[in-house]
């Protein structure tokens, strides 16, 4: 399963980095805010995180891990808050009920992918931190 969930954490990863390019250059609509990029910017080590902790490798030195799982718990707790504070100012009042149901499925899928995401950084920081060499 975590195999799995490594190459999908890497294609999401690479298609939030085409998106923003895309953004960027006008060729699709949008902006791109502070939160925004400090999310992308953070998504390069957690998936190298996930990759390393999937398949048993060590890309980065060990000393990196324990610091970073903590700063990406931080992260995640601060944007999964902030996103659900969001969807419920902006889209309960507004919202027909198939709307609030696509925003609760949607904001669910984010939930699993971003704790996921930190499972497998926070096990793998563990590992590294146990065992520094062995990874």
């Amino acid at each position: 399963m975590w195999k799995i969930f490594a190459v999908l954490t890497c294609g999401l990863t690479a298609a939030a980095f085409i998106w923003f390019a895309l953004i960027v250059s006008g060729q699709a609509p949008g902006e791109v805010n502070v939160i925004d990029l400090i999310s992308l910017v953070l998504s390069v080590p957690a998936s190298i995180g996930v990759v390393c902790y999937a398949f048993d490798k060590e890309l980065l030195p060990p000393a990196f891990w324990p610091p970073f799982a903590k700063v990406l718990t931080f992260w995640t707790a601060l944007y999964l808050v902030g996103t659900a504070w969001m969807m419920l100012s902006l889209g309960i009042a507004n919202s027909a009920w198939s709307e609030l149901a696509a925003m609760a499925a949607l904001y669910a899928a984010a939930l699993a992918l971003a704790y996921y995401g930190w499972l497998g950084v926070w096990r793998y920081a563990a590992r590294v931190k146990r065992h520094p060499s062995s990874s």
